[in-house]
């Protein structure tokens, strides 16, 4: 008689409890790569047409004091906001941006440095008197007194965290081009898991240092 081989119901099930353990260690780390991949191609792209209407603004309405600078390696910063109120006008009109009444929830510094990082531990994030506006592509944007910008990729969808979905910014020269540009190489937050913006525009920058001829004109 032919005698045929085949596993055992055990050896079946053992088989199956492995893939089980193995796939619920590996999907949640995929999962997450996936996401992360997902908002950061959201924001290269709310991010170029940002950077856009400031390079417009600058040229057409000579708009390009409204920063805030530092030396490099230093704590040592000023401010400029003279043109900011001019350029908070133009940016929204040029991105089209609507008034948004804000009902969305932002873990605070204190909570956030507790599982992540702050830049700029004299940074507030975000006040009572932020100002919100909605683009046409969904994303919000809050403007802490420019020249700092609050840039959230898909509004009240979730997780509405910092280096996830939203970005904590400002508004920064850069001398070699006489223009203003938008980083983090001075205020920025991210929670556990995320990114900074930095990573994102500039992946070969680590979490410490964005090297660049950022300071005064």
């Amino acid at each position: 008689m032919n005698k045929q081989k085949a596993f055992t119901l055990a050896e079946v099930l053992i088989t199956l409890g492995i893939i089980g353990v193995v796939a619920a260690i590996t999907l949640p780390v995929l999962i997450h790569k996936f996401q992360m991949k997902v908002f950061e191609t959201a924001f290269k792209k709310e991010y170029a047409l940002f950077q856009s209407a400031l390079e417009y603004i600058s040229i057409e309405n000579d708009i390009n004091k409204c920063y805030e600078s530092y030396a490099y390696g230093t704590w040592s910063y000023s401010t400029n906001k003279s043109e900011c109120g001019q350029l908070k006008t133009e940016i929204i009109k040029r991105l089209s941006l609507i008034n948004y009444i804000k009902i969305i929830s932002y873990n605070d510094k204190n909570y956030v440095m507790q599982n992540g990082k702050v830049i700029n531990p004299n940074a507030s994030l975000f006040n009572s008197d932020t100002s919100w506006y909605r683009s046409k592509s969904g994303a919000i944007y809050g403007f802490s007194h420019l020249p700092y910008v609050i840039l959230d990729l898909n509004g009240e969808a979730k997780p509405n965290k910092w280096g996830y979905d939203v970005f904590y910014m400002h508004l920064t020269p850069l001398k070699s081009a006489k223009r203003v540009i938008l980083t983090d190489n001075l205020q920025g937050a991210k929670e556990n898991g995320g990114v900074f913006m930095r990573q994102i525009i500039n992946p070969a920058e680590n979490n410490n240092s964005f090297k660049s001829d950022t300071g005064g004109f």
